[in-house]
């Protein structure tokens, strides 16, 4: 075989490869010429606010990644010029410039995140955390009497994710303000209100926000009376410097999943905002007591548990079998997976994806369970059709895990944290609450024996799902229950 065929078919080869990551963007446009072997790639001259809308329908951004090849998605490596464009997204993001200024801002940064490397946490979800912090800054014009800017940033926010949570819900607030509230004053006094109001800037790494008191109360508390006051305005739109911050946005209930909605790669993120709540339970086993206060700083988990479907992924890119269990198809969570093998995943992932990625802490797991609740369950006294578990009424109890997905989430947007399977957590087992400081960090300690399960399985009763039960297991337990979820710190 000459040089010259060889050459050619290595540039088969990697055009097809090109094509392939090109089928993933609606706008992007690709021609291959065998005969000069050359691949010409181009974006359309598409807005870009049109191009993000168009990407951000989940059954075609699924249909994209669940199609790349495995072996392509395990060795995929950043390089500087990505490496950069993520680092200046979570600072974009951070100091509030989100579609402004015209050029330095995350949406265009992430439109070009996603042309170089669509696998990014950023490229797959990016849209999604800008969505979310316009809809949030709306809440907050609303608050302030400001219907007219607080429809803008829901509408901005549409545009970015028409599935956005809480955008129905707001929408009518809105309408109900009408025109006859009083509008913010205008760009020069919103600026000075951020010291008068005491409102602290939500940062992607460092949110200082108000969450819901998952008290006996079960109040929001108020953030201009809570929020630090030495917050620094953030460089974004003039008119936005008095919203900088993310209100709690527990009690809008998501809409329900759809089979189009759970990422091959990189696991869909739901933003955890913080606050403080009563973790363990007085009435509970002796393990769940002394029911304390602990505080937490906002942080990220993922909506459902991981999946086979992305787990097998980073089975193959490490050399690792792939858990098994007969009736399991793609969407069911992982499970046969031990404590250490989360840890290596959430690794592998961090590495992937540029983002630091681990397993939540035990006070954060319960934290984001509860989701502002503090009966047994998130959805009341009890699990009846709400979850997987025996005597819950499904038709996977007692039987297998079901596909993630299938049951209500709760009011942080949580599938499945009742029942299905155990989920592993960072910390090490202890056998009280004697002693805890408050803090929402996992608890270690030098050769640990055994680590925290939370959320029970399809194979318990419902006292197991409790969102204040604990269960625990060495580190390299195996089960057909028993599998995880990640998280990451801030947005």
């Amino acid at each position: 075989m000459s040089r010259e065929t060889i050459s050619k078919i290595k540039q088969h080869l990697l055009c097809g490869l090109l094509l392939m990551i090109a089928s993933t963007h609606a706008d992007a446009q690709l021609e291959c010429n065998a005969d000069t072997e050359v691949c010409i790639g181009e974006r359309s001259a598409e807005t870009p606010a049109a191009a993000g809308t168009a990407q951000l329908q989940p059954a075609k951004k699924n249909a994209g990644i669940t199609q790349a090849n495995d072996t392509e998605l395990s060795t995929r490596t950043y390089t500087a010029e990505q490496k950069a464009l993520a680092d200046g997204i979570t600072a974009d993001l951070k100091e509030r410039r989100l579609k402004k200024p015209d050029d330095n801002n995350a949406f265009n940064k992430i439109q070009k995140l996603k042309v170089l490397q669509p696998y990014h946490d950023y490229s797959v979800n990016g849209e999604r955390y800008i969505a979310k912090i316009y809809i949030s800054l709306s809440r907050t014009a609303l608050k302030r009497g400001d219907s007219a800017l607080a429809q803008r940033y829901l509408s901005t926010a549409v545009e970015l994710d028409p599935q956005v949570t809480g955008k129905d819900e707001l929408n009518s607030e809105i309408a109900k303000a009408g025109s006859s509230e009083n509008q913010v004053a205008g760009s020069g006094d919103a600026a000075g209100t951020v010291e008068e109001a005491g409102l602290a800037v939500q940062s992607a790494e460092n949110v200082v926000e108000t969450a819901p008191a998952a008290s006996e109360t079960e109040q929001v508390n108020d953030p201009a009376a809570t929020a630090t006051t030495d917050a620094v305005a953030p460089a974004v739109e003039p008119e936005d410097k008095s919203l900088e911050y993310i209100e709690p946005v527990a009690g809008q209930k998501p809409q329900a999943a759809d089979s189009g909605t759970v990422e091959f790669f990189a696991p869909v993120m739901v933003a955890i905002p913080a606050g403080k709540f009563i973790m363990g339970s007085s009435s509970g086993a002796d393990d769940e007591k002394p029911a304390h206060e602990v505080t937490i700083s906002a942080f990220s988990m993922s909506r459902y548990e991981i999946t086979m479907e992305q787990y097998r992924v980073f089975a193959a890119a490490t050399s690792r079998p792939s858990p098994q269990f007969e009736e399991a198809d793609s969407k069911s969570p992982v499970t046969n997976v031990n404590w250490l093998d989360a840890i290596s995943y959430t690794e592998w992932l961090s590495e992937k994806t540029g983002r630091k990625y681990r397993l939540p802490s035990e006070a954060e797991w319960e934290y984001a369970a509860r989701a502002g609740t503090t009966t047994d369950f998130n959805t009341g006294e009890e699990l009846k059709g709400a979850a997987n578990c025996i005597g819950c009424g499904s038709k996977w109890d007692d039987k297998r895990a079901a596909p993630v997905g299938n049951f209500p989430p709760n009011d942080f947007g949580l599938y499945d944290v009742h029942g299905n399977v155990w989920e592993w957590v960072q910390d090490c087992w202890t056998d009280n609450y004697d002693g805890r400081d408050g803090s929402a960090g996992a608890i270690e300690e030098k050769g640990c024996e055994r680590r925290v399960l939370r959320g029970g399985s399809w194979y318990n009763e419902a006292d197991y799902a409790r969102s204040s039960y604990r269960g625990n297991e060495s580190p390299d337990y195996r089960d057909s229950g028993v599998g995880f979820r990640v998280a990451h710190d801030g947005l």
